[in-house]
């Protein structure tokens, strides 16, 4: 699932729930060496009024160390829509600091944990699901929102009826 240095352009790359498309790929000479070094540039692929003009570019030795990581398969997300749809066995809370630490892992097999766990959560009754926890599920959503529409050739809201969907049917 991590990126490997054979980035080419169309190639599709994961940040933090956003997908991006490389677009062009340049060489260019390293400061004060002799070395070239390929440059990656990308954008996002779904567009928004928010994203619409971000242009990102980053050293393809770079790529690695960063949070940049290549879409899950199909069979991952398939593993991904059976494993929300089931329903866990473990009742121990996860804290906020902790699904906030899972989150910034850029993992979609993490997040959907944390999605499992706080939905659940959500749906018990007598509890009170603290709005701290409510914007964290939905942060967790939104990350994975755009991975699968690009994964199953939906919409993004297509995508989130799919998830809402799986999470519902347990």
């Amino acid at each position: 699932m991590y990126i490997s240095n054979k980035t080419e352009i169309g190639t599709k790359l994961i940040e933090k729930g956003v997908v991006y498309e490389v677009f062009k790929i340049l060489k260019q000479k390293l400061q004060d060496q002799d070395k070239e070094e390929r440059i990656i540039h990308y954008k996002p692929y779904f567009k928004n009024v928010y994203n619409n003009t971000l242009i990102c570019s980053i050293p393809e030795s770079s790529i690695l160390s960063c949070n940049l990581r290549t879409p899950a398969s199909k069979e991952e997300i398939r593993e991904l829509f059976f494993y929300l749809s089931v329903k866990s066995k473990k009742n121990k809370e996860l804290d906020i600091d902790d699904a906030s630490a899972i989150l910034s892992l850029n993992n979609i097999r993490e997040t959907a944990y944390v999605i499992r766990k706080y939905w659940k959560e959500s749906l018990k009754k007598g509890i009170d699901f603290k709005k701290s926890k409510k914007d964290l599920l939905k942060k967790a959503i939104d990350m994975i929102i755009e991975e699968v529409a690009l994964v199953t050739k939906t919409s993004p809201d297509g995508a989130r009826e799919k998830i809402t969907s799986a999470l519902n049917s347990h």
